[in-house]
Parts: C-alpha cells; structure tokens; sequence
C-alpha cells in the first residue's frame, strides 16, 4: 500500500492557453517555450506566474503545456477557463530534473486509486522551479 499525504486548496477561477497534445511528453520543454514565445510576441495575454504545468488525461495519456494567463480570449489560442474548484496537492519527493514519466506515471495511478470520491480523469504536474507537484481535481 501506498502511503502518500495530500493538502487540499481552493483555486479561483484562471485561464490557461494549451499547447498542442504532446505525441512525446519528455518534448514539453519545447513546446513551453514555443508556447510561451507565441503568447508574448502575438497576444495581448500576460502570463501570470512562473509555474510550468503540464495537463495530462489519465484516460488518454495526452499531455498539453499549460500557461497561466489573463486577458481576453482571442482565436487561435486554445484558452481553456477553470472554475472556482478544490484541488488536491502532492508534492513529488524528486525534484524536476529527476523526471522520469513512466514511474510518474504509476505514482499517479497509485494516488487516484487511493482518492476516495471522485475526481477528474485529468491531472496536473507542476514544476515550480525545482520542486515537482501533482493536481488532482476535485
């Protein structure tokens, strides 16, 4: 049995600009930065926050970047808006630069086994400079 602790918080409502789906997740550097290059030079979008998120759908296994941004939707940004909601936090015991997606990926389904109630098939990670979390949506 998995013994992991989680701490629950309240988000308000944000806006984050997606990426294209990741065909290889250890790729989301790139598609950060061309992300982030794309918002700044061709949008009237600010970026909030310096976190670097990665969206994942535990069915699918699609990742997309995330970033945080406010401002009016324009087209040809995939804005995707996120209610007031609870989320549950686990702080990864590696830092960011051990990732390894595979053993992540089983830590993941390990913590959703173990939620009790439900939660959203998708989850994020979160880096934060070094340190690494997941999300989990109430």
């Amino acid at each position: 049995m998995m013994d992991f602790k989680l701490k629950k918080i309240s988000w308000l409502r944000r806006r984050f600009i997606r990426s294209a789906s990741l065909h290889n997740l250890n790729d989301w550097p790139d598609a950060y930065e061309d992300l982030k290059e794309q918002i700044l030079t061709s949008s009237a979008f600010q970026l909030v926050g310096h976190k670097k998120i990665i969206e994942i759908s535990s069915t699918t296994s699609v990742g997309h970047v995330l970033l945080e941004v406010v401002g009016v939707p324009k087209p040809g940004f995939d804005s995707k808006d996120l209610e007031p909601q609870d989320v549950l936090v686990f702080d990864y015991p590696e830092t960011g630069f051990n990732v390894d997606f595979l053993t992540l990926n089983q830590v993941v389904k390990g913590l959703m086994r173990g939620i009790p109630g439900p939660i959203s098939d998708t989850y994020h990670i979160v880096f934060d400079g070094l340190n690494l979390s997941l999300h989990f949506f109430i």
